[in-house]
């Protein structure tokens, strides 16, 4: 077998999740090699693999390559079909929606690599992110893990050549109405020229980033939110005192636990952190921050109360109208 391969399984099988899981298939060069990694694995039945269809022209040639792939490397298949949309946030939730459907609570295995992590990082840094935004793509989320998150694309589609792994490149990746594609063409490209280092310098300040954010989510996760219907608290005194990269945590915890899963911009939590000297203000959108007391709510006004129903309430004795 050719060395590349060998050396690249010997780098990653570890990082396989410990259970069963699922391979989100796409037909292209990363998540083909990811397959045959899974199919190398000890016990190979753990994984099976999934393809969404968006419905989309370049679909049905994706679908075929995926099909090949699953065939050659010999992990199961199942195509899930979505619905269409031209909106490629809505079809990517689309997609998480039905991978998680189809693994029915285990693992979901992505071909992301460092390259992916380094472009991430910098659209997050274009909008004003902080360590979080910073941090990229982590390892492992929820129910995703990326065992290729350290390898270069170059040494991924190397490997899916040397296999002769049946993949096809998906045309929607060059098209350059989309920011990460003109990162990953034109950004990339350019940093690579000023320094030979530069993806893999990225990934270690996402890499450091994400050690912060681990640190600062931590700190915020440990002041109480009080959560009514249509209303949440958090204490005033914890506002004032903690460092403002931990109470912008806390603000935006709140604030998706109160509107899940919208955690605010930069303009509201800062309306919020002045709350804490007192003054009230809407943040728009139907969400208004006072101080009450000890403690800083910010109220859902687009909340539906519904009013109870009715209790007959047995009464004993009389009762007399008195007219005044």
């Amino acid at each position: 077998m050719n060395p590349a391969p060998d050396r690249l399984f010997a780098a990653t099988a570890a990082k396989f999740p410990p259970g069963r899981f699922v391979v989100a298939l796409s037909g292209g060069p990363d998540s083909a090699v990811l397959a045959w990694l899974a199919s190398q694995l000890e016990v190979p039945q753990r994984g099976r693999a999934v393809f969404v269809h968006h419905g989309w022209p370049e679909s049905a040639a994706l679908l075929s390559a995926a099909e090949a792939v699953a065939g050659v490397v010999g992990l199961p298949l199942e195509t899930i079909t979505v619905d269409v949309t031209t909106s490629e946030g809505a079809a990517r939730v689309l997609r998480l929606e039905a991978l998680e459907r189809a693994a029915a609570g285990d693992a979901i295995v992505t071909g992301h690599h460092a390259d992916d992590l380094a472009e991430t990082t910098l659209l997050n840094l274009m909008r004003g992110a902080g360590a979080a935004g910073i941090a990229g793509i982590p390892f492992r989320r929820g129910p995703y893990v990326r065992p290729l998150l350290a390898v270069r694309r170059d040494t991924i589609r190397e490997t899916a050549e040397a296999l002769g792994l049946p993949f096809v490149d998906d045309p929607a990746n060059l098209a350059l109405e989309h920011p990460r594609n003109v990162i990953r063409a034109d950004v990339v490209p350019r940093l690579s020229g000023v320094s030979h280092g530069a993806v893999e310098g990225i990934v270690r300040s996402a890499a450091l980033a994400a050690a912060d954010d681990v640190q600062i989510e931590a700190a915020a996760a440990a002041v109480p939110l009080r959560s009514e219907w249509g209303a949440i608290s958090l204490p005033a005194a914890a506002v004032r005192a903690l460092p403002a990269a931990v109470t912008s945590r806390v603000i935006r915890r709140a604030l998706r636990r109160l509107r899940p899963p919208y955690a605010g911009d930069l303009r509201q939590v800062e309306t919020v952190m002045a709350a804490a000297e007192g003054s009230a203000a809407d943040l728009g959108g139907g969400l208004r921050v006072v101080r009450e007391g000890a403690l800083i709510t910010v109220y859902d006004t687009e909340a539906s109360v519904q009013a109870p129903p009715a209790v007959d309430v047995p009464l004993t004795g009389s009762v007399e109208f008195v007219h005044h």
